[in-house]
């Protein structure tokens, strides 16, 4: 991966529907479920899930539960700190690791309901922010939290890859990229 980092994620309550991998997994998916969770990112949360978007959203939960490959789930981590958070599991936080090359960046963007609580694993990590302007750099072992609504961009700030986690909540997940 080069360049610029393009992040899509789509939840679905396991629970509501049948068949559907359980848990945090990793999956083979096939090009028609890739088109189908591609749009799917793209609905507007508020959207009503009803006639087209409804016969969508059927036909994706439909591909889900008859993936090619089997789940593979993902291993618990040995290191304590992640162990802790692994385990939380609600709809209102989301917890990601990313790895970013020397020269990949997340655009500016915002969330209107939830905090960025960035967590440095290895590597430099550098966040630029708006409101007021500020630049934070973070090396392993640091982190830092993005108040909702502050304007940020994330970028590696050395010359080998830089691997974080960050934990998204509480509230509704949205990204909303600057202009």
């Amino acid at each position: 991966m080069n360049g610029e980092v393009s992040l899509q994620s789509l939840i679905i309550d396991s629970a509501a529907f049948e068949g559907v991998p359980q848990g945090a997994c990793v999956v083979a998916i096939t090009p028609l479920l890739r088109e189908l969770i591609l749009h799917a990112c793209r609905m507007s949360a508020e959207q009503p899930v009803e006639g087209p978007t409804e016969r969508l959203v059927s036909v994706l939960v439909d591909q889900l539960t008859v993936l090619q490959a089997p789940a593979l789930p993902l291993p618990d981590p040995q290191e304590r700190r992640l162990r802790r958070i692994t385990h939380l599991k609600r709809e209102d936080i989301r917890i990601q690791e990313i790895t970013l090359t020397s020269d990949q960046q997340v655009p500016w963007h915002y969330h209107s309901e939830i905090r960025d609580t960035f967590l440095v694993l290895e590597g430099e990590m550098t966040l630029y922010l708006q409101n007021p302007k500020e630049s934070v750099s973070l090396s392993p072992g640091d982190s830092f939290v993005v108040e909702v609504g502050r304007p940020h961009l994330v970028a590696n700030g050395g010359q080998d890859r830089a691997r974080f986690l960050v934990l998204q909540g509480v509230g509704d997940y949205d990204y909303v990229p600057l202009a």
